[in-house]
């Protein structure tokens, strides 16, 4: 923990084959554990101390909430495939460096029960995915407590807190680095017009002037650097902070040396302007990471802390306390609590904290209402109808963290390409000093080149911008409205070369279609709106819808009694008993055998126009004709999707003529668009297209094409899609509009492109000012100053994302 030992201490563990006294027995215990654990290599690669007991004990009231089951059941997800999995991430303090990730990892990979732990330092955060029939969270948390972190939820005050802390402190070095390059250029630009012919007194006022001003930047501003190339060192790794720092130390000792003996040149200017503007250049970087962060935070914070819950126990209870099927009401300028379907006749929502779409949204009765919304009309009902767990703002908030996690496969790639590049550079640097020293070249003569040769190198490109891309993608597309589960979804967007579309509920939004009964008694209306509403399907819901309107509109009077054994068929329909008769609402071969006696030849022409069906106990009842005509923003997107490259396709279950009237409306290729296809088929279509060597986008709503998919290489599911659509695609759609697939597409391009550039101008910087700065024919200070100006270059170049 870093405290000091009493003199009269009992409490000893044994590291590396000694007795190593402690200051208390919590730490003997931490220390024990860790040592146990075969993880005590964290001791030699750590940068900072843990947490000391105290400080552990301290956090004790803020961790007890992952044991409270109001708490879980807001911020744990489930696995609907696995009922015994369970999934969250959570904040980690004490969490400073690789090797502490390291150690937490190690930690729980040992744990029972753990499937999954993946920890990162720069996000101080921790997905963890479990067994709930082996362990829990509380366990988890005592494991990891026990080797000195503490799991935090997300936004509790004490993280909050140091972050504040961290930011307030890289401004205040920031400031002092700047204010001293500031003063210290008014104290060398004297030197630099006069040279020789400046006054021996006047020189060396100025140059003791430039050193007092520079130790603070020295001992204060540049510790970063000092400590990570430290730690990179301790940890036998080479990264960027390592000839940084080599080049900052020379060249202020040496410039001492000079100060000292008033021989040769200073360049505590250089010193200054380098840490200034390499600190501008992590500052930005900050910047942007914290504005993923802070869209992160917007999602945990967006649910009221209460609901008025309106059946079956009336009352103000907290939203993870509902459960499906209760009616809650939400007052006019109040948040939706959770998902759900309104009961009301109409309302408007502002979900622009959601789509950052700042127009109200229009809902009408039996459509859907999102948590975290805020009603604009009058009182509302909503029934809930998703597990808070398995909402939209708990899965959203998963999401954004796990992909803030992990780490993209080009960003280690360039960590690695990074190490080897700082390798040679050092090796560059030995050499020239050895040649120069065989050579009995005076030290004032090579040591600028020296210097110019560690400040002048620009690894940033491949330490800085990359993150720096990724996080600001991130942040472009969350502001976007659109969420990633993970960050090799967006590498893999870059090579997709097909996208397949459904039709019903993607390329359309059949719950504002008109739906006409081609054949059957008006009568039956009742009992398609009580079949219609067992199913979320988006053509249930614009029969349901439709159904209602015709019960009013006739005054008709029938209430079925209570259903049995509803269930819903994948790409086919919803069944239900009711009174003992069989109901079946969805497709021909679904409800009736057309060539059955019992299908009237009567209506076998209206059959034609006809979508979904209704039978009871087999017998062909009513045929409803359903005119979905394609989202106003279809058309555009299918044209963007061109334009960039990929070739659209349709598949759906929809009759063949119907998905070729709307292929043509859209200008998607007639052989690539297919009806009357199963989920199975869709599958196969997708598999064979995978094949042929093509990379399948599949975006759809989950209703019927869940399987395909998971097929799919990179999989979205659009605002209305099915809960299990949700849990599992790559990316989900926070709003109706299908401007979402062209947009991640070319989001994840630019990011793409963007690095691109980063790498080309790195390579050719580098190619150039090396030999330059070799040769002697760079000055410290142009090379400080060139190196922090790319380093600021690149992160710029990679902000460009959020404009």
């Amino acid at each position: 923990c870093g405290e000091p030992v009493p003199a009269d201490t009992h409490w000893n563990v044994t590291y590396r084959g000694e007795d190593r006294a402690m200051c208390c027995i919590g730490c003997q215990a931490i220390a024990k554990a860790i040592i146990d654990a075969g993880a005590a290599s964290y001791y030699e690669n750590r940068s900072t101390e843990a947490l000391d007991a105290k400080t552990l004990e301290s956090l004790a009231p803020w961790a007890l909430l992952l044991n409270d089951p109001q708490w879980t059941a807001q911020h744990v997800q489930s696995d609907p495939t696995e009922s015994t999995h369970a999934q969250t991430t959570l904040a980690i303090e004490g969490l400073r460096c690789g090797a502490c990730a390291w150690l937490i990892e190690k930690i729980l990979a040992q744990t029972p029960g753990v499937l999954r732990a993946q920890a990162n330092a720069s996000t101080e955060r921790l997905f963890v995915q479990w067994n709930t029939a082996i362990t829990d969270l509380a366990t988890i948390a005592q494991r990891v407590g026990s080797v000195g972190y503490a799991l935090l939820p997300i936004g509790s005050t004490p993280i909050e807190n140091i972050r504040r802390t961290s930011e307030r402190k890289a401004l205040r070095r920031l400031f002092i680095a700047g204010l001293s390059s500031a003063q210290i250029m008014m104290y060398a630009y004297p030197e630099y017009l006069e040279g020789g012919g400046l006054d021996d007194d006047v020189r060396s006022l100025m140059r003791t002037a430039s050193l007092l001003i520079t130790v603070p930047v020295m001992v204060y501003s540049a510790t970063p650097f000092f400590e990570s190339a430290w730690r990179m060192l301790k940890q036998r790794r080479l990264g960027m902070d390592v000839p940084v720092s080599l080049g900052l130390l020379i060249a202020f000792f040496a410039s001492v040396w000079a100060w000292a003996t008033n021989t040769g040149e200073v360049y505590f200017d250089s010193v200054s302007m380098f840490v200034f503007l390499l600190l501008g250049a992590r500052w930005i970087e900050a910047k942007i990471r914290a504005r993923t962060s802070a869209q992160r935070e917007r999602l945990s914070t967006a649910i009221p802390a209460l609901a008025q819950r309106v059946s079956p126990s009336p009352g103000a209870v907290a939203p993870w306390n509902l459960q499906i099927n209760d009616v809650v009401r939400i007052g006019s300028g109040e948040r939706v609590a959770a998902d759900g379907r309104l009961l009301s006749e109409r309302t408007e929502l502002d979900c622009s904290w959601l789509t950052g779409e700042s127009l109200p949204v229009a809902i009408a009765r039996g459509e859907r209402v999102t948590e975290g919304s805020i009603n604009l009309g009058p009182a509302i009902e909503v029934c809930i109808d998703t597990p808070v767990s398995q909402g939209t703002l708990s899965r959203l908030s998963q999401l954004a963290e796990q992909a803030a996690t992990d780490r993209p496969q080009w960003i280690a790639w360039a960590d690695r390409v990074g190490a080897i590049f700082t390798a040679a550079i050092l090796l560059i640097t030995a050499a020239l000093i050895v040649v120069s020293v065989l050579q009995g070249v005076a030290v004032a003569d090579w040591l600028p080149a020296v210097i110019a040769v560690l400040v002048v190198t620009c690894p940033c490109a491949l330490s800085m911008a990359g993150p720096t891309a990724y996080a600001a993608a991130l942040a472009k597309l969350l502001e976007n409205g659109i969420a990633v589960s993970n960050s090799q979804t967006l590498e893999r967007l870059t090579s997709v070369s097909d996208v397949v579309f459904d039709k019903t509920g993607t390329l359309t939004d059949p719950t504002h279609a008109d739906v006409t009964m081609v054949f059957g008694a008006p009568t039956l209306w009742p009992l398609v709106a009580a079949v219609a509403a067992e199913s979320s399907h988006p053509l249930a819901i614009a029969i349901a819808r439709t159904a209602r309107k015709e019960i009013s509109a006739r005054h008709l009077a029938w209430s079925p009694s209570s259903q049995e054994h509803s269930q819903f068929h994948a790409g086919l329909g919803v069944s239900t008993v009711i009174q003992g008769d069989q109901i079946r609402l969805g497709a021909l071969h679904f409800v009736a055998d057309p060539s059955d006696a019992r299908a009237r030849p009567d209506t076998a022409a209206a059959a034609s126009q006809c979508t979904v069906f209704l039978s009871v106990n087999g017998e062909l009842r009513a045929g409803f004709s359903i005119d979905d005509t394609p989202r106003p923003e279809a058309a555009s997107v299918i044209a963007e999707i061109k334009q960039l490259g990929r070739s659209p396709w349709c598949l759906s279950g929809d009759q063949q003529p119907r998905v070729d009237r709307i292929a043509q409306a859209l200008d998607i290729p007639a052989d690539q668009a297919v009806g009357q296809c199963t989920p199975a088929q869709k599958k196969e279509r997708v598999g064979a297209l995978q094949a042929s060597g093509h990379v399948v986008m599949m975006v759809g709503d989950g209703h019927n094409d869940a399987p395909v998919l998971a097929q799919a290489d990179v999989s979205m599911a659009v605002f209305s899609a099915a809960p299990l659509a949700k849990q599992k695609a790559d990316i989900f759609l926070l709003h109706p509009n299908l401007s979402g697939v062209a947009d991640v597409t070319r989001v994840a391009l630019r990011a793409r492109q963007l690095l691109n550039q980063n790498l080309a101008w790195a390579l050719a910087y580098n190619l150039v000012a090396i030999p330059f700065a070799a040769a002697g024919m760079i000055s410290p200070l142009v090379a400080s100053i060139g190196m922090a100006t790319s380093s600021l270059l690149v992160v710029l170049n990679s902000a460009r994302l959020l404009r």
